[in-house]
């Protein structure tokens, strides 16, 4: 669709000056990028899903390479030690 066909289209509710600023948020790029909210789809928020994820998996990954240094439970008197 150009341009002037979504003025046209959209006449009645939109003036022709704003047309292509509603066209490049209704664009997928512009779709994606304007869901800038905490775990949206722009850019910058999956970047940081990406270093969160990565973080996690290292935090994960140390975990189960630990050795542990006997029982999980604990009594107690052994805390007294």
């Amino acid at each position: 669709m150009t341009d002037e066909d979504f003025i046209n289209v959209f006449k009645d509710f939109l003036p022709a000056d704003k047309a292509p600023q509603v066209r490049e948020v209704l664009s997928t790029e512009g779709s994606v990028s304007a869901r800038n909210g905490k775990g949206g789809t722009s850019p910058l928020r999956v970047r940081e899903q990406i270093v969160s994820a990565k973080t996690t998996i290292e935090q994960l990954r140390a975990f189960a390479n630990s050795v542990s240094d006997g029982s999980a439970y604990k009594s107690p008197e052994s805390l007294l030690k």
